[in-house]
């Protein structure tokens, strides 16, 4: 009954652009789903753990003083790789759902960022 009154209130093409619009987020090969899967995806995420490795073992050779110019280098340089390892685990989230726990490796890295 009440999809037949919002078929009437929208018309015919608008319900089915509704309809069409749902079936579209249902199935996925959507573009996230593309950047997931992509080689480029990965190899961003990978380069971006080796050079917060480096980063980390430089600064504790380094051993900046606290406040200094390099200190705050070292500590944006470190924020900003865990801003991206949080936006990669949700991304991930997002496009993998309840799937993305069937994984040890993916909790491992959930619980580590």
């Amino acid at each position: 009954e009440d999809k037949k009154e919002a078929r009437e209130a929208i018309g015919e093409s608008g319900a089915q652009a509704v309809s069409d619009l749902a079936r579209a987020f249902e199935e996925k090969p959507s573009m996230a789903k593309r950047i997931h899967n992509s080689t480029f995806f990965h190899a961003f995420i990978y380069t971006v753990i080796a050079a917060n490795a480096v980063q980390i073992g430089v600064e504790l050779d380094f051993k900046p003083v606290e406040g200094s110019f390099e200190a705050k280098i070292f500590l944006g340089l470190e924020m900003a790789a865990s801003g991206i390892f949080l936006l990669e685990a949700l991304f991930c989230l997002y496009v993998l759902r309840k799937s993305y726990f069937r994984d040890l490796f993916n909790c491992l890295d959930l619980v580590i960022v």
